[in-house]
């Protein structure tokens, strides 16, 4: 997906696989390479890890954050 755009990447993502119960996420994360967190955003499964579409290449080494349900589903 497109370098920078973390937030509509990673809800798009959430969107299109909401029937395997992904989340989106958002929050700070620590990329490969970079020692220093940065604000971003990202998917969760259900057990709790981490899917970011953003960076699949190369994913960030951790993710803290805050994951958002679909009120509607």
């Amino acid at each position: 997906m497109q370098a920078h755009h973390c937030y509509s990447n990673a809800a798009r993502y959430a969107y299109e696989h909401r029937h395997t119960g992904l989340v989106y996420a958002e929050g700070y994360a620590l990329p490969d390479g970079v020692d220093f967190p940065l604000a971003h955003a990202w998917c969760v499964r259900p057990d709790g890890t981490a899917v970011d579409p953003t960076w699949a290449d190369k994913p960030g080494r951790a993710y803290i954050g805050v994951a958002f349900r679909d009120p509607q589903r």
